[in-house]
């Protein structure tokens, strides 16, 4: 039983019983101090709300999470505690939200996460003893991560395929296209952004020359190779040939047998194509929504 009912028990000194009886009832059964033990199925009808435990609540995400009413920006970038907007819903499948007033639910989250919850996500919250609605578990890796994923799609909720579309800014990334392309460390934040490489440029060759059996040193480029010795040479495979000019200024000038053009040096290693997604800034005010 629960103490709030001790004054029931007044009812039994009206039939009768004494009033030193009617106390130690009341100690028996109404005692808030003394621990309840109970073998059998307990059935509760309303919520449980105590400092200790509590019942959870389903709700349904009206619009994207977003940003604290008094900040300007989101969590791991200085933000204080994000929100959702939201109808409590009868069960996890959000059924029973019809004609049910909003509610405004905070979702903490860690170090350097960010929440992720779109419109008419499904959200487990529980209420503190002060009244306020709050969602656990629902942070994520912060706006501007990038992973590395094997699945061949665009990305989940809050994360995009950085092809310069699906993460452009508008929908909350930062619009980088790394399709073919590597990533590479900075050195100082200044660096950030930079873009560099190529798919072909120059290389340092050391040549053995036939006719002569001396090292040179050889600058293969885009366009040409310059050598200080007169023969045909083999540059880099069978289909590369060098041609002499008897000049003294020994340039000799290096092209394609297929007549493809100037000869390059390819500089990709081997590859493997994956998935390089960004999380986004989902928010509603990220969203400019």
């Amino acid at each position: 039983m629960y103490s709030k009912h001790a004054s029931q028990f007044d009812r039994l000194q009206e039939a009768g019983m004494s009033s030193e009886q009617v106390r130690v009832f009341r100690d028996i059964f109404c005692n808030p101090n003394i621990e309840l033990h109970h073998e059998g199925s307990v059935n509760l009808t309303g919520y449980v709300t105590t400092a200790q435990a509590q019942s959870g609540r389903w709700a349904v995400a009206q619009n994207n999470w977003d940003y604290n009413p008094e900040s300007t920006t989101y969590p791991s970038n200085g933000g204080l505690m994000a929100t959702v907007l939201c109808k409590e819903a009868n069960d996890y499948l959000g059924n029973g939200t019809t004609g049910r007033s909003d509610i405004v639910i905070y979702l903490p989250v860690g170090v350097g996460e960010d929440p992720n919850i779109s419109s008419g996500d499904v959200v487990l919250f529980f209420e503190t003893l002060d009244g306020l609605k709050v969602a656990t578990g629902y942070g994520d890796f912060r706006v501007g991560a990038i992973r590395i994923d094997a699945n061949a799609d665009k990305g989940t909720g809050g994360w995009a395929v950085m092809n310069g579309t699906e993460n452009s800014v508008p929908n909350g990334g930062s619009g980088v296209d790394l399709r073919d392309k590597f990533l590479r460390q900075w050195k100082t934040t200044t660096e950030s952004g930079n873009t560099g490489g190529g798919e072909t440029g120059a290389l340092d060759l050391e040549v053995i020359v036939a006719d002569t059996g001396h090292d040179h040193t050889h600058s293969l480029g885009q366009g040409n190779i310059q050598t200080g010795s007169g023969t045909t040479v083999s540059v880099v495979t069978a289909t590369d040939t060098g041609t002499d000019d008897p000049d003294p200024n020994y340039n000799v000038t290096v092209q394609k047998v297929d007549g493809g053009g100037a000869a390059s040096a390819v500089s990709i290693p081997p590859y493997r194509y994956v998935a390089m997604l960004e999380r986004l800034n989902n928010s509603k005010s990220g969203l400019g929504a």
